[in-house]
């Protein structure tokens, strides 16, 4: 029996390698081919970062320039000195002629104006006694019912009076503003003919809405039917003179660089309201419109000021 015992044993014992050989084998050949690449791995591509240029202002135009000066000097006044300077002389780089004109006019309303003395209720005398001479009234608010206020019978007064001073001068009226059935020029030419005025000294100017538009329709008005006149006077109120008289010298200056022809704002009259208004910023807005640039008048008119320039 221990015979058989052992030889079962050493059978049992080679059976049991030869399993283990054979799952060996087998294990290698399952294996073949299990090996795995590395996963690739995804790279970012780094540019570099280019940064653009930073957006450049357009250069102004000498229009937009002046305009900005204009405004400069109806809200700051003489602590815009520097840069209103400063803008001129970008202006004359660009465009001497116009550059040149228009700082004198800031001169003249900076300086000038500044000490400008009234004469009240009547001309200075030694004016031209001839035909020249156009002397100007400017027009006021009508009441609703087309009736003048008592500050336009007072300009009409002394308008008036200054026609006998002065026989031979034209007349204008001029203002189109009032109610619908009404014009302010031709309810005062109405009241100097009423009082003795000769028609054909009179003109009729009445489709200005702003002291700008007087400036601008009664400058044509000279140019184109009235050749002979080449001196204007200004009657309105006390407070409104200065910038009266500053508009009518731009745009009789303008007037005289295209033409030729030369008019010039040569006196003033005016009624006593004893009011003082500040007119800075109505003078930059009637300017403005000589200039040319009625979108930023009309801005000011509004007063909407989001277009002045900050003073640095």
């Amino acid at each position: 029996m221990g015979f058989f015992n052992r030889k079962k044993n050493k059978t049992r014992k080679r059976t049991g390698i030869a399993w283990m050989a054979l799952l060996a084998v087998l294990l290698v050949f399952s294996c073949v081919g299990c090996a795995q690449k590395e996963p690739e791995v995804e790279t970012e591509v780094i540019t570099e970062e280019t940064t653009p240029p930073p957006e450049t202002e357009p250069e102004k135009t000498v229009q937009e320039l002046i305009g900005d000066a204009l405004l400069l000097r109806g809200k700051y006044g003489e602590a815009a000195n520097e840069k209103i300077k400063k803008i001129y002389a970008e202006v004359i780089e660009k465009d001497p002629e116009q550059g040149t004109f228009w700082k004198e006019i800031d001169s003249y309303w900076a300086e000038d104006l500044k000490d400008l003395e009234l004469n009240y209720d009547e001309l200075p005398y030694g004016l031209s006694d001839g035909d020249n001479l156009a002397i100007v009234i400017l027009g006021y608010g009508l009441k609703s019912d087309g009736t003048m206020k008592d500050e336009l019978i007072d300009r009409l007064q002394v308008g008036l009076y200054c026609s006998w001073e002065y026989p031979n001068a034209y007349i204008v009226c001029t203002g189109g503003g009032g109610v619908p059935n009404a014009k302010e020029a031709d309810v005062m030419g109405q009241w100097l003919l009423d009082e003795g005025l000769e028609e054909g000294r009179l003109m009729i100017e009445n489709q200005s809405m702003t002291t700008g538009q007087n400036a601008m329709n009664t400058g044509k008005l000279l140019q184109e039917d009235y050749p002979e006149v080449d001196e204007i006077a200004i009657v309105t109120s006390d407070y409104h003179i200065p910038w009266a008289m500053l508009l009518f010298k731009a745009e009789t200056g303008i007037l005289s660089q295209k033409s030729g022809r030369e008019i010039t704002v040569v006196a003033h009259a005016a009624n006593n309201t004893g009011r003082k208004v500040n007119t800075e910023m109505s003078k930059a807005a009637g300017l403005l419109e000589i200039l040319g640039d009625s979108s930023r008048a009309a801005e000011i008119y509004r007063k909407d000021y989001s277009s002045v320039p900050e003073l640095d």
